[in-house]
């Protein structure tokens, strides 16, 4: 048996990056290898944001040597406009050479509306090729109001997907939406991805809205429905936020139980 701690994961970006957006504040100076301390946490994505870092990456991989897993972006968020352009395939997977735990890449904000993806199927298929012949995994992300629209392909060519709520209000909708995205990827491993502030309405995550999808999550993991949890983000969990101190007990209470 494996200890649920195994199947959590943190999104990271780098320090300072959500400083002023969203509606946050204060500032926070922490980086994605001390927030994955902080929270207990060993596996960890490592995300373009709004085109920073750029590469080369090895400066930014080398502080996250510890970690037992590792997954890159080779095209970051949405603000990550050079990745509409040209994805960071080549230089993830030359990173991968040099770090061992480096085990995939991810899509980031990467479907769009009326199939104006970031990158076309055959684009896609080609990230995917070279990643397996490199022996790494293509992971994306899709939003749960993303979930009617037709995506199906694109969804059979990634290893790993990770469904992600934007607005905390509609966390209500959780297990239902859960339910599609079995049927929208039903052969393939899946993340739910649970954020550690309001991004959608800009403002605090209530606690009992984190615990909520936390506990879900946690249930459909025993279950097998989920595969992990993934935490977003690494930039605000030195800012002192409920949500976040709330997650972090809730990690050191049952990371080591066996999933």
């Amino acid at each position: 048996m494996s200890r649920i701690r195994e199947h959590l994961w943190l999104w990271a970006h780098q320090e300072g990056s959500h400083n002023n957006r969203y509606g946050l504040t204060s500032l926070s100076r922490m980086t994605p290898a001390e927030a994955a301390i902080y929270m207990g946490v060993e596996n960890l994505f490592m995300v373009v944001f709004a085109d920073k870092p750029e590469p080369p990456f090895e400066q930014h991989a080398k502080p996250l040597f510890f970690l037992k897993n590792l997954v890159w972006s080779i095209v970051g968020d949405a603000n990550s406009k050079r990745n509409d352009e040209k994805a960071d395939l080549e230089e993830v997977i030359a990173l991968s050479k040099k770090f061992p735990n480096i085990q995939g890449a991810v899509l980031d904000d990467f479907f769009g509306k009326e199939d104006k993806h970031r990158h076309n199927l055959e684009v896609t298929k080609g990230f995917r090729e070279q990643l397996h012949s490199n022996g790494l995994d293509l992971w994306t992300v899709i939003y749960t109001h993303q979930l009617d629209m037709a995506v199906g392909d694109y969804v059979d060519v990634c290893d790993r997907i990770v469904m992600s709520t934007w607005r905390a209000e509609e966390l209500g909708l959780l297990d239902e939406n859960l339910r599609k995205f079995e049927k929208v990827a039903p052969d393939t491993p899946k993340y739910l991805g649970c954020y550690l502030w309001d991004y959608g309405d800009k403002k605090p995550m209530p606690v009992d809205a984190m615990k909520h999808q936390c506990e879900r999550g946690l249930e459909w993991m025993k279950h097998g429905g989920l595969d992990g949890i993934v935490f977003t983000a690494t930039c605000i969990c030195d800012l002192d936020l409920a949500a976040v101190e709330w997650t972090r007990r809730w990690i050191s209470e049952i990371g080591d139980l066996e999933n």
